[in-house]
């Protein structure tokens, strides 16, 4: 008989979900780039895998996964910010670093 939440979620986990399911959302997130959503569609797919697959990580290895999927374009205006933002000592989390000149956007999502 189960006697807690957590064990039924264990053993209903264990029984419907199966073996690969954490290894394809690492592989998903591995592989997620932006390609032709917005910034912050991009951004909750990840946050909604991440979360999926129960990751842990620092921010610094968010950030750079976050980075390293957005567009090139994206990438070098989201750079610069960050770097602006880190020298004067404001850039404290990643919502902050994620913002893009909407001339950047729109000419992206026209593409």
């Amino acid at each position: 008989m189960v006697e807690s939440w957590t064990e039924m979620k264990r053993i209903m986990r264990t029984r419907y979900i199966r073996a690969s399911y954490n290894r394809d959302l690492q592989l998903k997130l591995q592989r997620m780039t932006q390609g032709n959503k917005s910034v912050e569609e991009y951004f909750k797919e990840m946050e909604v895998t991440m979360i999926r697959a129960r990751m842990n990580e620092e921010n610094e290895a968010i950030m750079a996964r976050f980075m390293n999927g957005l567009n090139y374009d994206i990438r070098d205006v989201v750079e610069l910010q960050e770097y602006v933002m880190t020298f004067y000592g404001k850039c404290t989390a990643l919502s902050e670093v994620i913002i893009v000149p909407k001339d950047v956007y729109l000419s992206h999502k026209e593409q």
